[in-house]
């Protein structure tokens, strides 16, 4: 076991050669190689120099043998690809077979195509309007769109032309409401005016008062308010209240005189010959 365990643990190849061929033991299985005897295994470990050299031969042989094969199954195999191959000679005489029958075409055909493109130059040509035609038919066109033109522009100056009198009428227009309200605010200013200046207050302001009775209603006369009356005197900037202790006439003043009774009318004469006399209303 232990010596089993070495060759096992061992970092060196071993070869186990006990002896005898036909044991086997437990190293057999632990070492790197087996030999059926001591002498065995050292050839095993160094080989006959003779035999080496005689395998390196045969190997070197063989491989140029390898080589040889090779080389040949090449060259059969480029035979047949080259006999494939057309000749270069004839190649270059079939190119220039085909450049000669090019070349004697060449010419005729440049005519034809001539030819071709004259035909259709002159087709396009007879398609094509005299160049007088058509100046006049541009002269036309331009004299058509010149009326067009004039036509819509008179059109559109009518437009701008009423579209400008109606701004102009809406202008006069709010200038002459203007003016009438400025004239009209002119003589409200004046009526004011004027009816301030009548107004009573304006007499109060000379001097002058305004004598009511209880009522409030003026007082023009004397006559309108007796003794103990109770009135109210307006100056011009304030009201006096005051009570009548008499009264007395202006001078120079003449009393008014009173106003006669309506005169009675005469009844009139019973009409004779009635049965009862009517009597009268009055």
């Amino acid at each position: 076991e232990v010596v089993v365990r070495a060759a096992a643990a061992s970092a060196i190849p071993l070869i186990s050669a006990v002896g005898h061929e036909t044991d086997t033991t437990l190293i057999d299985f632990a070492s790197d190689c087996r030999a059926p005897t001591p002498t065995a295994a050292a050839e095993m470990a160094v080989p006959v120099r003779a035999e080496i050299v005689a395998k390196v031969i045969d190997d070197s042989r063989r491989m140029v043998a390898a080589m040889e094969r090779i080389w040949e199954q090449r060259r059969v195999h480029l035979s047949g690809l080259a006999r494939g191959l057309p000749e270069p000679a004839r190649l270059l005489e079939q190119a220039n077979q085909r450049l000669d029958a090019v070349t004697d075409r060449l010419p005729g055909a440049m005519e034809r195509f001539v030819a071709r493109r004259g035909e259709r130059i002159a087709a396009l040509a007879g398609q094509l309007p005299h160049p007088r035609a058509a100046m006049a038919q541009a002269e036309k066109d331009i004299a058509g769109c010149a009326r067009q033109l004039r036509a819509c522009m008179n059109a559109f100056l009518r437009h701008e032309s009423q579209r400008l009198a109606g701004l102009d009428s809406g202008v006069r227009l709010g200038n002459a409401m203007a003016r009438s309200l400025a004239d009209g605010a002119a003589r409200l200013d004046g009526l004011g005016k004027l009816l301030e200046s009548l107004s009573y207050r304006r007499v109060l302001e000379r001097g002058f008062a305004l004598v009511r009775d209880a009522a409030g209603q003026p007082l023009v006369s004397v006559a309108g308010a007796g003794p103990g009356a109770a009135i109210e005197i307006e100056l011009s900037d304030g009201a006096l209240s005051a009570t009548v202790t008499g009264a007395a006439p202006a001078p120079g003043a003449k009393p008014k005189p009173k106003p006669k009774p309506p005169a009675r009318k005469p009844a009139p004469k019973p009409k004779p010959g009635g049965d009862e006399p009517q009597g009268t209303l009055l």
